[in-house]
């Protein structure tokens, strides 16, 4: 995932998969314990890191209130990375514009 550091990430994808299995956020101890940190404040940080990237979303004063807000990254297939990164190009537009082309159907593979 772009723009989060690997603590963050590991932290990002234990609570994405906690309340995909539970339903709940995990604990402030259940993600110091899963991730390796020492202490509550330092999952804090990290949880105030993927808030500020857009990565989760809570709710002040509420005890398990993470949200997810993106969903998991998933691998493309070679050929329509090739696509994309060549749509991209041509258009001079970011990749994660083309993507979203493609997901919506505007970018079409020519027949060969």
């Amino acid at each position: 995932m772009i723009g989060l550091t690997p603590k963050q990430m590991k932290l990002f994808d234990f609570i994405r998969t906690e309340i995909e299995a539970t339903g709940v956020a995990p604990s402030l101890e259940q993600m110091a314990f899963a991730t390796g940190c020492q202490t509550r404040g330092g999952v804090g940080a990290k949880l105030i890191a993927l808030e500020s990237k857009g990565y989760i979303r809570r709710t002040r004063y509420a005890h398990r209130s993470i949200e997810v807000l993106r969903p998991r990254i998933v691998e493309l297939n070679p050929e329509i990375h090739r696509l994309t990164t060549q749509y991209a190009v041509e258009h001079n537009m970011p990749l994660e514009a083309a993507a979203n082309d493609l997901l919506r159907g505007v970018l079409v593979p020519h027949e060969t």
